[in-house]
């Protein structure tokens, strides 16, 4: 499974610490269906291409699921 580094500042008490936290693949599917669809008819890659990246894509997919990421308050 998927992983990615989301801060914990309210959950362990420590500011900054960070840790892993699961990705569901259904989550992780639509951000990738999202991406190519993104490339594809916005950016004008061809579909092979769009399909290729979205898929091949861990680290940029990992930085967006945190920057929208709910936060505990």
């Amino acid at each position: 499974p998927s992983s990615i580094y989301v801060q914990t500042a309210q959950l362990s008490g420590k500011a900054g610490v960070k840790t892993r936290a699961e990705i569901p693949e259904s989550v992780k599917h639509q951000v990738q269906k999202v991406l190519q669809d993104y490339l594809y008819y916005t950016r004008g890659f061809n579909f092979a291409d769009a399909r290729n990246i979205s898929l091949n894509a861990p680290c940029f997919i990992r930085k967006m699921l945190a920057s929208v990421a709910p936060r505990k308050h």
